[in-house]
């Protein structure tokens, strides 16, 4: 199968995923998911979006979280996924002061958690 990433642009889908999703908190960040059946054989879509609140800090705060957030997201590795998945990651406050490697781990940790939770309830 054929993976497709793409990002949330639509301000109702962002609310959507808040009101009719499940959720999944690690030290760095917050997923909120929600997963759907494949519609024919051709490709898996990925869908996300980005949130860092100001309670993070400033612009430039703000903007580190997010670009991280979106090299992450770039390096994931979504064999295994077999459902439309769409998730919206929030930052925490915790993340500004934390290298690479760490938030990483952490995040794919959390990914990994969501598409096995997601393969057990198929």
């Amino acid at each position: 199968m054929n993976l497709k990433k793409t990002k949330i642009t639509k301000n109702s889908a962002y609310k959507e995923l808040f009101i009719n999703s499940d959720k999944t908190v690690g030290k760095y960040f917050v997923i909120l998911y929600k997963s759907t059946e494949i519609e024919g054989n051709e490709h898996v879509n990925f869908k996300f979006g980005i949130t860092a609140s100001k309670k993070i800090g400033n612009a430039v705060k703000r903007n580190w979280c997010k670009r991280i957030i979106r090299i992450l997201v770039e390096q994931l590795d979504l064999t295994d996924l077999t459902k439309d998945l769409y998730i919206n990651v929030i930052a925490r406050k915790f993340m500004v002061k934390e290298n690479f490697a760490i938030l990483k781990d952490d995040f794919n940790y959390s990914i990994k958690k969501i598409v096995r939770y997601e393969k057990k309830s198929k």
